[in-house]
């Protein structure tokens, strides 16, 4: 049976490519359907469902109280911060090598992430928290959290080189 951390691998990078979060709305989910929780995710999209169980565990909220901005791409802290929700939500060490890295609520998903080998930053001493998160960081993420497991075959991608 894959790990937990492979079960819910496909929803992390749907979230991560999907938008972020910035604040929590406070609401249960025992409020029932009447309003959807973030006004510009529409209940018939394909990641509405995703993104309502993620909000409710707490790996997500939304860029504003009603907003989650799923057409927006996602920056490098805010994958951090919903990885280090989903694998580690316990963690609470904040230290890190990156200097670049000055927002409160980035602090310890960056340290998690770099104390744990998932990332080794843009750099020795910068890890770029604004920048975009790509396809392919957040797939070495992904394949760093579950230890770097050998590949068995061959992908069909063109567009990705060794």
């Amino acid at each position: 049976m894959p790990s937990t951390r492979s079960r819910h691998g496909f929803i992390v990078v749907l979230l991560a490519l999907a938008g972020s979060f910035v604040a929590a709305t406070g609401a249960t989910a025992d409020e029932g359907p009447t309003q959807p929780r973030f006004a510009d995710v529409d209940e018939g999209r394909f990641f509405a469902q995703a993104v309502e169980w993620a909000h409710e565990r707490g790996v997500v909220t939304g860029v504003t109280e009603s907003c989650f901005a799923p057409d927006r791409s996602a920056t490098r802290a805010e994958v951090a911060a919903v990885l280090q929700r989903l694998v580690a939500p316990d963690v609470t060490e904040p230290d890190h090598p990156f200097s670049d890295v000055q927002a409160s609520w980035q602090q310890i998903p960056v340290a998690w992430m770099a104390s744990a080998g998932i990332t080794t930053g843009t750099s020795p001493t910068e890890f770029s928290p604004d920048d975009p998160a790509t396809r392919a960081m957040i797939g070495t993420f992904l394949w760093r959290i579950e230890g770097r497991p050998t590949i068995e075959s061959s992908h069909p991608f063109t567009d990705v080189r060794s």
